[in-house]
């Protein structure tokens, strides 16, 4: 094998690097060299331009003379250097396959894409790269028509009948094809104004190879592209260094293991890497590995003299109740002509507006707010109060029932399911601006790629992380958050209405040998999961590992307990095999001692948070402001843990 050529193999599809010599180069024509395709007119074959020097022309493929070649549709030579990314599938199937233009299937610059073997999808991601028929100079993409995926070129012109693509179609999100992990996503330029455009700095092999297909948004792009490991992060580039406009989207796959066996185990493997640097997001980074790794096992929580009280809410009777807890950054707000600052608290109930912001003066004895130790036994937020309607709005989904919550410096993000209109539960994400909140954008369960056979209608609790670059959310569903956690990622460093969200994978408890603890017999250990409906939380480890935390109670015996579960999140690589692994970490109980319904509990809400001063922090909530004596205030406890 000639030393220009980098291979990695996993079973039957083969990725490698070519480079173009002197001696495998001739005018426009560079000649592949590899066992696996050398006499296999029958592979389907993609390639991706990567920087090595400039090659502004459209580039296919030709099978010639038992070998496979690289060619410029252009018919100019090709530079010696440029290199291209080469992905063989040694055989056609319902996935790769080849389509030819012709008279029935092509109008103008379009083509209608069909599969010989199978439907394609509207969520599907398209990859194509020419193949000799005819020539065809203009770069290609493709576009959802409404009724089917088209291809077209770029730069409108006809497209040649008799020309050829080879076409592989892949699931977003986390992948296993014929054996190879790979990570497919998406990518949308937001800004324009250079050649380059940075598409995923979080992979960090600069030698793993990346393919991409252009996306029509409602921006053409009538340039070759390439691809480019920047030191930092993965780029795609205009070769004649033309600008790269707004809009502009590509789908996109890179393999993420190159093993040819076994199991592989790389925090890395879904790209996740948090920001605990990120005062927006996270007020501390904490050593949870050092601070839960020497309390192995079941752990006790000791009664604490701590508690919080917020604003009353009138949930509605005995039946509707407080969803979510957590606490936002502290703000400056004006107090009578002085800037004073404040802490903040946030409630989600299925009742009413169905969110409410608390806002308590901070007390002299805290520095950093909620997230130090506070100097009195009840830390308050009883000086302002907002309410903001999340219930009902037709625009993201029309649901009528919050649930849990986790809060990061402004934002929150809430679970909203129980949709009026028969959709799907959501993700909502809240800005808080002072005490004014408004609805940022909202994260549907099921899109971005994820299966179809899911249980989409429901959500117990949300949580979210911001990490170097995108966000990673955790949704637990039904059965009080038992059945499974969904992981949805996007790669944009805020959010917004638009922000593109792309499902990692579904996990489940039957991946823990205990499958779910049966919490109401007051059984919990490490090996089985305690379910997840009154918090869900993701928190940054100053490692940059990334860890979840579940919090439930039982509800109706006639001595109730609360629960909370801290896992370590880890990408798991094996083929076929789960995508998220939760590693156990530790489980806390607390005796509740009595009925929950009249007392205290994660049953109701429950929430962890990172404090200023390396600890972990839970909370928990009454079930509601009027169960309790008929108080004015709505409470919950607080547990430092570490301190």
């Amino acid at each position: 094998m000639p030393a220009s050529v980098n291979d990695s193999q996993v079973r039957n599809v083969v990725m490698f690097k070519h480079t173009a010599t002197r001696e495998n180069t001739r005018a426009h024509i560079t000649t592949l060299s590899h066992p696996d395709i050398d006499s296999n007119s029958g592979a389907v074959l993609l390639i991706a331009q990567c920087y090595g020097v400039y090659n502004a022309n459209e580039v296919g493929l030709w099978f010639d003379q038992g070998r496979w070649h690289i060619f410029n549709q252009t018919r100019v030579g090709i530079p010696i250097g440029s290199e291209f990314f080469v992905c063989v599938i040694t055989a056609q199937s319902q996935q790769a396959f080849s389509i030819v233009a012709e008279a029935h299937n092509t109008n103008g610059h379009m083509m209608d894409i069909r599969s010989p073997l199978g439907e394609i999808n509207r969520d599907d991601c398209l990859f194509l790269t020419q193949v000799y028929g005819q020539y065809n100079v203009s770069p290609i993409g493709v576009w959802w028509s409404g009724e089917g995926w088209t291809l077209f070129n770029e730069d409108r012109s006809p497209l040649p009948l008799g020309c050829r693509f080879n076409v592989l179609v892949l699931r977003p999100g986390h992948n296993t094809f014929n054996g190879i992990d790979l990570f497919v996503g998406q990518h949308r330029e937001r800004s324009g104004g250079s050649h380059i455009s940075l598409i995923q700095p979080l992979l960090p092999d600069s030698l793993r190879e990346l393919f991409t297909t252009n996306c029509w948004r409602g921006t053409y792009n009538a340039h070759s592209t390439g691809v480019w490991f920047n030191g930092s992060g993965w780029t795609i580039f205009n070769q004649d260094l033309a600008e790269i406009l707004p809009d502009f989207q590509i789908n996109f796959f890179m393999p993420l293991s190159t093993s040819s066996g076994g199991e592989e185990r790389d925090d890395s493997l879904i790209a996740l890497v948090a920001d605990h640097h990120g005062a927006d997001y996270s007020p501390a980074a904490i050593d949870i590995e050092s601070q839960f790794g020497s309390q192995p096992g079941r752990h006790n929580l000791s009664e604490t003299p701590y508690r919080y009280s917020m604003h009353e809410v009138d949930t509605g009777g005995m039946g509707p109740h407080f969803q979510g807890v957590s606490f936002l950054r502290d703000t400056l707000l004006d107090e009578g002509g002085t800037t004073v600052r404040f802490r903040r608290g946030v409630y989600s109930y299925n009742y009413g507006e169905g969110l409410m912001i608390s806002c308590g003066i901070l007390n002299s004895g805290a520095t950093e707010g909620i997230t130090a130790f506070d100097s009195n036994h009840v830390v308050n937020f009883l000086d302002r109060k907002t309410l903001l309607n999340i219930r009902y709005q037709a625009a993201v989904g029309n649901h009528e029932h919050p649930g849990g919550i986790q809060a990061h410096g402004d934002t929150i993000a809430i679970a909203m399911e129980e949709s009026v209109s028969g959709g799907a539960a959501a993700v909502y994400f809240i800005k808080v601006e002072g005490v004014n909140a408004r609805l940022i954008g909202a994260l549907p369960l099921g899109s971005g790629g994820a299966p179809n056979h899911l249980n989409t209608s429901k959500a117990a609790a949300a949580a979210f992380l911001k990490l170097t670059n995108g966000f990673l959310v955790a949704v637990s569903g039904s059965d009080y958050g038992k059945d499974g956690i969904w992981f949805y990622r996007s790669w944009d460093n805020e959010i917004r209405n638009d922000t593109e969200w792309c499902f990692i994978d579904y996990w489940t408890p039957e991946r823990l040998p205990g499958g779910v603890c049966d919490i109401d017999a007051g059984k919990a250990s490490t090996n089985c999961f305690v379910g997840a409906d009154g918090g869900l939380s993701l928190l940054a480890c100053s490692t940059g590992g990334i860890y979840i935390m579940a919090s439930i109670g039982t509800h109706g015996g006639g001595v109730d307990d609360e629960y909370v579960q801290l896992f370590k999140v880890v990408g798991q690589s094996q083929s076929g095999g789960a995508r998220v692994d939760l590693e156990p970490v530790w489980v806390g109980k607390h005796k509740v001692g009595r009925l929950a319904l009249k007392q205290y509990s994660m049953r109701w809400a429950g929430a962890a948070l990172t404090t200023a001063t390396g600890t972990v922090m839970l909370l928990n909530s009454e079930r509601g402001s009027r169960k309790q004596g008929n108080r004015d205030t709505s409470d919950g406890k607080i547990w430092y843990l570490g301190r």
